[in-house]
C-alpha cells in the first residue's frame, strides 16, 4: 500500500487534540495524556511496528485468519501481536506499560495489550502512528481493541487533492476495498470505528479536502448501518455541499468484508459501481449467507 507523504499540520493536529482532552473525564476515568505524551507514545508506536510486522510475515495462524478475512498481511501491512513480542524488548518495557501495551495484572505478572490480534497502524495527519487497532482472533476479551485515548485513521489521512472518498464502518472493511485493485485505485478509502465512531479526526480529515467530487458511504447494511449513514451524510454534506454522496446500498446484514468473503471481491466491486445517491434506496442484489 502507498503511503502519501503529507507535511505537519499544526491546526489540524490542535484541534483534534483539544477535542480530546474533553472526553473521559467521568467519574472514575483515567487521566488523559497530555499531547505531549501522545508524541511520546507515536514514537514508542513507530518502533514497535516494524515489530508487529515482521512478526505477521512469520506467522502462518496470522496469515491464516487474515486469509480467511480475505485480506493479504504483506500487501496490507499489517501487523501481529503474538504476545510475546513487546516481553522480547526489555528497553521499551517501561514505556510499553506507561501507554498501555503492556497490563499489569494481579500478583505482579504482566499481559500484553490485544495478545494474538491482527494489528493495524492508525496514522496521523503527518502519516506518524497515532494508535493501533487490534482485532483479536478470538473473541475472549472483545475482539475490537483500541489503546486509550485513539488518535489516528485507517489507513491513513486522506489526501487533500483526493477526489473521490470511500468511507466504511470499520478498519476490517476498509482493509477488504484496499484489496481490489480498482477499488484501491478509484477510490481514496477511509475507515470509521462504528456508526457512533464517526469522530473530529475524521471531520477535520475530510474537511482538508480541497474538492471532492464524491464521497461514498459503504456502512453495514443493518438498521444501524443505514441510520449511521444518514447521520454521517448530514455533517459531510455540511462539509461539502457541492460533493455528490452516494450509498452502496450493501445486503441487509452484511459488510464488505462479508460480501467479499461469501460471494468474492468482484461482487463488492459490483456493489459500489452500483451505488446509489444518499436518500435513493434500492432493493439490494443479493443477500447474507449468514
Amino acid at each position: 500500500m502507498k503511503r502519501a507523504k503529507r507535511s505537519y499540520r499544526l491546526g489540524n493536529r490542535a484541534q483534534v487534540e483539544n477535542y480530546m482532552k474533553g472526553r473521559g473525564r467521568g467519574r472514575g476515568s483515567r487521566p488523559l495524556l497530555t499531547p505531549g505524551e501522545l508524541e511520546e507514545r507515536s514514537l514508542l508506536l513507530e518502533r514497535v511496528w516494524p515489530c508487529f510486522r515482521d512478526c505477521a510475515d512469520k506467522s502462518r495462524t496470522a496469515q491464516m485468519y487474515a486469509a480467511r478475512r480475505g485480506l493479504d498481511v504483506k500487501h496490507l501491512e499489517i501487523g501481529f501481536n503474538d504476545g510475546e513480542l513487546l516481553f522480547a524488548m526489555p528497553d521499551l518495557r517501561k514505556d510499553a506499560r506507561r501507554f498501555g501495551l503492556v497490563k499489569q495484572m494481579r500478583g505482579g505478572k504482566s499481559s500484553a495489550f490485544g495478545s494474538n490480534s491482527l494489528v493495524f497502524a492508525l496514522r496521523r495527519d503527518d502519516g506518524s502512528i497515532g494508535g493501533l487497532y487490534f482485532r483479536a482472533l478470538h473473541n475472549r476479551h472483545g475482539k475490537h481493541l483500541y489503546l486509550k485515548q485513539r488518535t489516528g485513521l485507517y489507513p491513513q489521512w486522506p489526501d487533500a487533492d483526493t477526489r473521490r472518498l470511500l468511507i466504511t464502518e470499520s478498519v476490517i472493511d476498509a482493509a477488504t476495498v484496499m484489496m481490489h485493485p480498482l477499488l484501491n485505485r478509484e477510490f481514496t478509502v477511509l475507515a470509521i470505528y462504528g456508526t457512533s465512531g464517526f469522530n473530529a479526526e475524521h471531520e477535520q480529515a475530510i474537511k482538508q479536502l480541497r474538492k471532492p467530487e464524491e464521497i461514498v458511504l459503504a456502512l453495514d447494511g443493518d438498521k444501524a448501518g443505514k441510520h449511521g449513514a444518514t447521520k454521517i451524510a448530514e455533517r459531510v454534506g455540511k462539509l461539502h455541499p457541492g460533493a455528490l454522496l452516494s450509498d452502496a446500498n450493501l445486503p441487509h446484514n452484511d459488510d464488505p468484508n462479508g460480501v467479499a468473503v461469501s460471494y468474492g471481491i468482484d461482487v463488492m466491486h459490483r456493489l459500489i459501481k452500483a451505488r446509489t445517491p444518499i436518500g435513493s434506496f434500492r432493493t439490494p442484489l443479493f443477500c447474507s449467507a449468514g
